[in-house]
């Protein structure tokens, strides 16, 4: 029988045939992978492009990727700013023509624009998921995609300034969505009158005085039947309150609020249904003792801009919600606040995630989770290898990790199986250290 050479085993093409791993990788993961071998980039080419990014030049990736793949040279030469509109669609679509099929998730970012959205809502009837960015669009160019993406769920649009021109005389009102999205997230969009009859004809077009009279734009606060994760940054309390009361199924909430006052925590308890909770807060105006909280479904929570004004709500909304399994808390302040205190109180918390914008030092002499506790993680700079020996105390703790890039070279270089103290088991995976109880 001949032996198995381990040594040309194309271990690339074990793993990217293996189901179960690829659950484990990311995008970055994949695209890493493909530029392995002409037989990865060619078996990964639907992971690779299944989200695209567009702006004023290609995406670099597109290009060399295909360049590779298919042998195309000139496209390296390729700027978009060199060419009238029509060559530019035409040279956009046949670099596009390839993977079009794989796309699914397309990104419109800063410096692009309308024409950019008019070609992908024609070319992608397929498409699930579409993110604008800091962008000038046409506000019939983006009512017209809408219209022609049967299959949409995911919409972010966020800082778009939406322009009707003045031969456009319908009234600007909040703009309907499709009833299939499953997630929408809306942040500081606007609309404004331009000066000029149509669009014009370039990708470099600046604007400058030829806008007027911007104001806020929304969206329709209808129901959207299949809606489950709504995200929105400074809009106005009432609307977001339509929004939860129109749509109780939803099951993901992601709010930024300046002021928490009671009105606001009146509009949050409309999502009763709600498994996970993104909020950030900048500032409390409310008696916390003359309001309730009960959050029964919700087991997920993440606060972010934590500092001690902030700390008293985020205890009262934990202690509130009995079946919280998943916190994540991200503190702005470089006073030690009682975090480990609150996560011995949690009954059935199963992963504790501590981030930090200051530098504060954790101390888990007191630390007594419950059993369900199996995971911590911890992504700002904290001496591993002196919470180690007290972290084992907790003997259901199976995992802490800690984010690699919180680290220098020097002490990442110090790290190694024979410092690490019993019983943990130490291994760098990624961008994370892992320490395993075993």
């Amino acid at each position: 029988m001949e032996k198995l050479n381990i040594n040309k085993t194309k271990w690339e093409l074990v793993f990217i045939n293996n189901d179960e791993f690829k659950n484990y990788l990311n995008r970055c993961d994949f695209i890493q992978l493909s530029k392995l071998s002409k037989i990865t980039r060619l078996k990964l080419k639907s992971k690779v492009f299944e989200e695209i990014y567009i702006s004023k030049w290609y995406k670099k990736l597109i290009i060399e990727e295909l360049s590779k793949c298919y042998d195309i040279r000139d496209w390296h030469n390729v700027n978009s700013s060199d060419l009238s509109i029509y060559d530019h669609i035409k040279s956009f679509n046949l670099q596009i023509h390839e993977i079009k099929p794989y796309i699914k998730s397309i990104n419109i970012m800063s410096l692009s624009n309308h024409f950019h959205l008019s070609e992908i809502s024609s070319l992608f009837s397929q498409l699930t998921s579409l993110y604008i960015y800091d962008a000038k669009i046409s506000l019939t160019a983006f009512i017209n995609a809408l219209n022609s993406l049967k299959a949409l769920q995911n919409l972010k649009i966020i800082t778009v300034s939406f322009i009707q021109y003045r031969n456009e005389t319908y009234p600007i009102i909040p703009i309907k969505l499709p009833i299939t999205l499953k997630s929408i997230h809306w942040t500081n969009n606007t609309v404004s009158l331009c000066d000029l009859e149509e669009e014009p004809l370039t990708i470099n077009f600046g604007y400058g005085r030829t806008l007027s009279g911007r104001i806020k734009f929304l969206f329709q606060h209808d129901n959207y039947p299949n809606l489950k994760k709504f995200s929105s940054i400074l809009l106005p309390t009432l609307f977001n309150s339509k929004i939860l009361s129109n749509n109780p199924n939803l099951n993901c909430l992601d709010l930024k609020i300046n002021v928490l006052s009671e009105t606001e925590v009146s509009m949050i308890q409309l999502a009763q249904n709600i498994k996970k909770l993104e909020l950030g807060i900048d500032s409390l105006n409310l008696n916390l003792s003359g309001i309730t909280l009960n959050f029964p479904c919700l087991n997920s929570i993440y606060l972010f801009k934590v500092d001690n004004r902030i700390w008293p709500f985020l205890e009262k909304l934990t202690l509130s919600s009995p079946n919280l399994s998943e916190l994540k808390i991200e503190f702005h302040s470089d006073k030690l606040l009682p975090v480990i205190n609150l996560a011995n109180n949690l009954g059935y918390l199963q992963k504790l995630i501590i981030d930090s914008k200051c530098p504060i030092n954790l101390n888990f002499n007191n630390f007594n989770p419950s059993p369900t506790l199996k995971h911590l993680e911890i992504l700002f700079m904290q001496d591993i290898y002196r919470h180690l020996p007290k972290l084992s105390q907790s003997h259901t703790l199976k995992v802490v990790s800690f984010r690699k890039g919180a680290y220098n070279n020097i002490y990442l270089s110090t790290l190694n199986q024979e410092n690490t103290p019993k019983p943990w088991k130490l291994a760098i995976v990624g961008e994370s250290i892992k320490c395993y109880n075993i």
